[in-house]
């Protein structure tokens, strides 16, 4: 028997209230690149691509397929699937111009909004890790968390520089910083 590519999306989720009505739009177009994939390629290159897939790489795909869809709404910020996936390889080039790649560890101390997905998609995309960092942290939280994550690369809001500081020479592995504005 061939294998296939197969796709996950529970319907039920689509059109949802609360935070799973923000990723209805997200679901109901990975199902329309599911589809589009299982229709063009052979089973063995499916097969293959599924093995490679990564949630950066599944975001690449919808870009390509629907690129002028909007993909993020985030108050007055709007982005297309082509903006997001332009947005995070911006991120990507920045961590690898630091040297951060596959397996290394860059936490996101940022609040929920377009910047979240981006250095989270940004991170995927060089095959890292991302590892999300409640907001609501003390110093002696973060210091703890920092180091036991072994970070390499921390994002954060500027409302957190002081916090971040404090703490920034008792966590050696960390070798960059990048601040979002608060604005």
């Amino acid at each position: 028997k061939q294998p296939a590519l197969t796709c996950f999306v529970r319907p039920s989720h689509v059109g949802a209230s609360g935070k799973m009505a923000a990723f209805g739009n997200i679901l109901l177009n990975v199902a329309k690149v599911c589809q589009t994939l299982e229709g063009s390629f052979s089973a063995v290159s499916t097969l293959r691509l599924a093995m490679e897939f990564n949630i950066a790489t599944l975001m690449e795909s919808i870009a390509d397929v629907i690129p002028d869809n909007e993909a993020v709404v985030s108050g007055d910020v709007r982005l297309t699937y082509k903006q997001l996936d332009e947005r995070a390889n911006r991120f990507a080039h920045v961590l690898q111009q630091k040297g951060i790649g596959a397996g290394d560890h860059v936490g996101l101390y940022l609040f929920n909004g377009n910047e979240f997905l981006e250095a989270m998609l940004g991170t995927l995309k060089v095959r890292a890790v991302p590892i999300n960092i409640n907001y609501r942290y003390v110093e002696d939280e973060l210091l703890y968390l920092f180091n036991d994550a072994d970070l390499k690369s921390l994002v954060f809001q500027r409302e957190y520089a002081g916090r971040v500081a404090a703490i920034a020479d008792k966590v050696p592995t960390l070798k960059q910083y990048v601040y979002v504005d608060d604005e």
